[in-house]
């Protein structure tokens, strides 16, 4: 299967030409891109591929996106990913991550960007790690705030949508990680 990351309820992998489909599904979901910076829908086939491959999963520097899939029905519910910024790959890295709306509010969420975070900081030794997202994604900000990514920055875009950016550094990630135990 792939399998890149295993958690308790996930399997996280790269994408098969097979997974396309059901990807698109939560794609045109309008309630799952409702948060997505575009809000964009309507996505063909031939769109989404397209941003796949731009995203894809590098091995090299383990940037891009990958599928989530629920342990227990082997259904694909989702992606995720590190994402390149404007900084450089060890300085800093963005979460992202989109479930499909019959898994909210049932720690997926949590669970993804735990081993995101985990990724991040514990096997690719990257400095900082950022999340960027609509204020209004009140679920998404309690995820972050839960894990200490701790607000940085507030501003609206050019159409007037309210973002939040959240920022954890490595030494914060560790200090919490040890003091937890």
């Amino acid at each position: 299967m792939n399998v890149l990351k295993e958690t308790n309820r996930l399997i996280i992998r790269e994408i098969k030409e097979q997974d396309y489909l059901k990807v698109l599904e939560i794609y045109r979901n309008r309630s799952n891109m409702k948060y997505i910076l575009t809000g964009k829908y309507d996505w063909s086939l031939e769109e989404l591929k397209e941003k796949w491959k731009k995203e894809k999963y590098r091995n090299k520097d383990k940037t891009g996106f990958l599928v989530v899939i629920l342990k227990s029905t082997e259904e694909i519910i989702g992606e995720c990913g590190l994402l390149k910024t404007q900084k450089s790959v060890d300085e800093e890295l963005e979460l992202a991550y989109l479930v499909d709306e019959k898994y909210w509010g049932k720690g997926i969420g949590t669970e993804i960007c735990k081993f995101l975070i985990g990724e991040g900081f514990e096997n690719l030794g990257v400095q900082n790690l950022s999340a960027g997202m609509y204020k209004a994604n009140i679920g998404s900000s309690k995820i972050v705030k839960k894990l200490g990514l701790i607000l940085e920055r507030e501003f609206s875009t050019k159409t007037g949508i309210e973002v939040e950016e959240y920022k954890l550094n490595r030494k914060n990630y560790f200090e919490n990680k040890f003091q937890k135990k």
